[in-house]
C-alpha cells in the first residue's frame, strides 16, 4: 500500500524514472477502498459507468453529474491512489472565445481566493474542489450543517466581491454571466 498520497507528480516520476504504475476503473466506494488498501497506484472513474453501472447502451448519455456523482463515491472510498475522472461527451468542447474566457475567470478566481484568510479557503477547497459532502465539510469543522451552510455562504459573499474587485472594469459583464 502506498504510504502517502499520490498525485500528478508522483505519475510524472514514475514514469521518468521508468517505474510501472497499477491503475484500475471504479465507480463506487468500497470498490475504491478496496483497490486503495491494496496500493493501486490510481482509480479511474471513466464514462464507461453509462455502460457497466447506469445501463446505458453507449456512453453518450453519460452526464457530468452521473460522473461527479461516482467521483464523489470513488473520492471518499480512496486515500491514497490517485483519481482521474473522465468528462462525458461534449462536455469539454468549447469555443477559442470561451476558453480564454473560462482561462481569465480562473485567474482572477485565484486571486480572489488569495484574498480569504487560510480557514476560508480551506473550507472553499474543501467544498467545491476536493469534492467533499457537505456533512464531511461541516463534521470537520466541527459544527451542524446548517451552521456551516451559513459560514460557507458568508464565504462566498466574500469571495464573489473579491472577485469583482480582482476583475478589470471591462471584465464585469462577462463575470456577470458567472456571479
Amino acid at each position: 500500500m502506498p504510504v502517502s498520497k499520490q498525485t500528478v507528480a508522483t505519475f510524472q516520476r514514475a514514469k521518468a524514472e521508468g517505474r510501472k504504475l497499477a491503475m484500475l476503473t471504479a465507480y463506487d466506494y468500497s470498490t475504491a477502498k478496496l483497490q486503495d488498501e491494496v496500493g493501486v497506484d490510481g482509480i479511474l472513474i471513466g464514462d464507461s459507468l453509462g455502460n457497466v453501472i447506469l445501463g446505458y447502451e453507449d456512453t453518450l448519455s453519460v452526464t457530468m453529474e452521473d460522473m461527479i456523482h461516482h467521483s464523489r463515491a470513488v473520492a471518499r472510498g480512496a486515500s491514497h491512489a490517485l483519481i482521474v475522472c473522465d468528462m462525458p461527451f461534449l462536455s469539454y468542447e468549447v469555443s477559442v472565445e470561451d476558453a480564454v474566457e473560462y482561462r481569465e475567470m480562473i485567474r482572477y478566481l485565484y486571486q480572489a481566493l488569495a484574498q480569504l484568510e487560510v480557514a476560508e479557503q480551506a473550507l472553499i477547497r474543501a467544498d467545491f474542489f476536493l469534492m467533499k459532502t457537505e456533512a464531511e465539510c461541516a463534521k470537520a469543522a466541527g459544527i451542524s450543517q446548517p451552521g456551516y451552510r451559513k459560514r460557507r455562504d458568508r464565504i462566498l459573499r466574500k469571495l464573489r466581491k473579491s472577485l469583482k474587485e480582482c476583475a478589470p472594469k471591462d471584465f464585469q459583464e462577462i463575470l456577470e454571466k458567472w456571479l
